[in-house]
């Protein structure tokens, strides 16, 4: 008999059994299948396709096209099945089987899928021009398939934090939005020009589950405006239908003290709390006691009210000394019970040292407070203090601090004492006022 190439279209008879959809799972991908008509072809170079709807729950019409040689018909060609479905997809899969042809998908992304196919004597029928006119071929096969539709652009989101409009917000802030469908990546940007337009460059935070990017080294009282764009390889959406938000950070004010205004006191003797002798012109401040029994007092002297605005409002105060050295030995910090710091709003008498800074009542004391020391400084957090804070010319224009440890000596006949930098110090050692504010 000669073998004679024909055509599938007029000759071939594709029967349709009956089919039973199954479901399996697997780990969920970021985003469900994009709701679309997916084309793709198989491992043999032909070509198949299938629909997505329902959110990305439901597959239909799954078509297949693959080629055989039925020898004993004497002919070749290609044939076409379609199963109309629907069946649903979970978890990222789906698939059928039936007693001659079955399949299974998996998405790889929201816009790429792969899969298997198997046909098992599935029967065709092709005609042929010389009785019985009629040839069965039952074809047994399998293979692989992938597929794909184009991705659409990221989904709508929205930013959420700092807030628009919000005031008082941290120099180093963290930029916070929801997630996009269908991005790849987001992208940020910040600058200081209110005209709903990036001016300085859009930076990348790359992954669909960064939703958050930390920004570090703002300019205290400056406004600054932001925006995140979701990016596929199809385009970008802006966060909230492209509006921009501000925010505006807080103010900082680092004070150094003045050096000719700050110094240690003595007290008198060991039990008459009173000051004794003075020094104003020393490198360092001294707190502890020496072999008298007498203890040490230090004074600070900020100019705050010139340097802040009257209508300042003071979200935080930090005060910050660094350590020079220990007479006697030991932790003085610890053998003492902790430092205690005394406010006064103005002087404790005029603004140059006096000895009677020693026992001169403050606003209020705070502490005793323990703080490790790192990298040479002692942090004081004196947010409670903030009622205490010059702002005003008034009152000399100072905010004066006393240091003291807990107990007045150490009951023994050794001088032990902690040193630390003074306003008189080189700049870069100097006692530090960290204040945090906003003017409304």
């Amino acid at each position: 008999m000669k073998m004679k190439q024909v055509s599938l279209a007029a000759l071939c008879l594709i029967l349709l059994l009956g089919m039973t959809a199954f479901q399996s799972a697997s780990a969920p991908i970021t985003d469900a299948p994009v709701d679309a008509a997916w084309t793709g072809s198989t491992s043999r170079g032909h070509s198949m396709s299938f629909t997505v709807s329902s959110g990305g729950t439901q597959w239909s019409t799954f078509k297949l096209k693959t080629d055989f040689v039925a020898s004993n018909c004497g002919a070749s060609g290609t044939m076409e099945i379609t199963v109309p479905g629907p069946g649903s997809i979970s978890g990222n899969q789906f698939s059928y089987t039936s007693s001659t042809f079955s399949f299974t998908g998996q998405f790889t992304s929201a816009s790429a899928a792969s899969g298997t196919y198997s046909f098992t004597n599935r029967q065709i029928v092709i005609g042929i021009p010389y009785p019985p006119y009629v040839c069965y071929y039952y074809l047994t096969q399998s293979g692989t398939w992938s597929a794909s539709t184009p991705l659409p652009s990221p989904g709508e989101f929205n930013k959420s934090g700092p807030a628009a409009g919000a005031t008082n917000v941290s120099l180093n802030p963290t930029l916070i939005w929801n997630t996009s469908a269908y991005a790849d990546n987001y992208q940020y940007c910040i600058d200081t020009v209110d005209n709903n337009d990036c001016d300085t460059a859009w930076e990348p935070n790359p992954g669909t589950s960064n939703t958050s990017i930390g920004i570090t080294g703002l300019a205290a009282e400056t406004t600054y405006y932001w925006q995140v764009r979701a990016v596929n390889s199809t385009g970008a959406t802006m966060a909230d239908g492209n509006a921009w938000w501000s925010f505006r950070t807080t103010g900082l004010l680092t004070l150094r003290p003045t050096g000719a205004q700050d110094g240690w006191v003595l007290e008198s003797s060991e039990s008459s709390n009173k000051g004794g002798t003075m020094n104003s012109a020393a490198t360092t401040l001294r707190l502890g006691d020496d072999a008298a029994k007498k203890q040490y007092r230090s004074i600070l002297s900020f100019a705050t009210g010139a340097a802040l605005p009257d209508e300042a409002v003071i979200t935080k105060v930090t005060l910050k000394i660094k350590k020079q050295g220990v007479v006697g030995g030991g932790n003085p910090a610890a053998t003492f019970g902790g430092f205690i710091l005394d406010v006064r709003k103005g002087t404790f008498g005029t603004p140059a040292l006096q000895i009677t800074d020693w026992q001169t009542a403050a606003n209020k004391s705070y502490g005793p407070f323990k703080p490790a020391l790192v990298g040479g400084w002692y942090s004081f957090n004196l947010t409670a203090a903030k009622a205490y804070i010059n702002k005003l010319s008034m009152l000399s224009g100072l905010t004066q601090i006393r240091l003291r440890f807990k107990l007045d000596d150490n009951n023994n006949a050794l001088a032990n004492y902690l040193s630390v930098f003074s306003g008189n110090a080189p700049a870069a050692s100097r006692p530090q006022l960290i204040i945090e504010y906003y003017t409304p």
